[in-house]
């Protein structure tokens, strides 16, 4: 697991499972967030 894939664990208990404010809370950018996040979901 990457430092990011952990942040975007962590983040996603803390954002209620929010996925795009998780994936924008771990760094990634505002025009991948729900796609990145959505994949992060399916690990």
């Amino acid at each position: 697991m990457t430092l990011r894939q952990e942040r975007f664990a962590k983040e996603y208990v803390k954002n209620s499972g929010n996925i795009q404010q998780t994936a924008l809370a771990a760094g990634y950018s505002w025009a991948s967030a729900v796609v990145t996040g959505t994949k992060m979901l399916k690990f």
